[in-house]
């Protein structure tokens, strides 16, 4: 099993938020009835801070090092951080998605491969042995598809759209519900109401020539386009339906 706040420091490099990631994790180890006994690192600069130590100690954590530059003295963790890191260059890869997704690639990488058949753990996946239920995986879908998220009906206004296209980049850790981005505002989206278009990826030559086009019209002009395009469509559609 592996603990999602191992990787959240992904998020942020400082040894107050390693700090933080290992509390949280040891918590749920003493929720299941288990305990941390040591802790086995590199030594790297982000365990050696005096709260960290502190922490270890007053929790009976007995801190263990391997010699430098001999990582094969901690070999279960250096190859699954390996097996990691490769899933997650193969999630960015497969959907043309660049490295600054790396974190939430990673972050989806380990969400499966807790859900997925391991031969360290027999007739069972690392999840379903941890808390001890029947997994449901219908959730799951393609990382770094297209997603369209619903738009609640508070958030906008009577003639706006119902839902907004954004990249979907993984699942959320205290909701059950999915985590998007929006290229165009920037902005993470936490949402349950997804549809996913699986065999799509997120094109940006295409989206920046469109914004960067529509940004240079004025909005009367703008909508006279909507109306020019909506129009003519419809009409085609008539055409259409008249010659068959």
């Amino acid at each position: 099993m592996i603990l999602a706040e191992k990787y959240g420091s992904i998020f942020s490099d400082t040894s107050l938020k390693l700090l933080q990631n290992s509390k949280n994790s040891r918590q749920k180890l003493k929720n299941s009835g288990k305990y941390i006994k040591a802790l086995r690192s590199d030594g790297g600069g982000e365990y050696n801070s005096r709260e960290f130590a502190n922490f270890c100690k007053s929790q009976g954590i007995i801190m263990q090092t391997t010699a430098r530059y001999t990582p094969q003295q901690n070999g279960v963790a250096e190859r699954k951080n390996q097996t990691i890191m490769n899933m997650g260059r193969t999630l960015l890869k497969e959907k043309s998605l660049s490295n600054t997704f790396w974190a939430e690639a990673v972050a989806c990488s380990v969400y499966l491969l807790n859900r997925s058949p391991t031969t360290s753990v027999k007739m069972k996946v690392p999840q379903e042995a941890w808390s001890g239920t029947k997994l449901n995986v219908s959730h799951l879908s393609t990382f770094g598809c297209i997603a369209y998220a619903h738009i609640p009906s508070e958030l906008r206004k009577k003639l706006d759209d119902k839902s907004e296209k954004c990249i979907y980049t993984g699942y959320s850790e205290t909701s059950k519900a999915y985590r998007l981005y929006n290229p165009i505002t920037n902005k993470l989206i936490i949402t349950r109401d997804v549809k996913f278009l699986e065999n799509q990826f997120w094109n940006d030559s295409e989206n920046q020539q469109m914004d960067s086009h529509n940004s240079l019209l004025p909005s009367s002009e703008k909508r006279r386009k909507f109306r020019t395009t909506s129009t003519s469509n419809y009409s085609s559609k008539i055409a259409g339906t008249k010659t068959t």
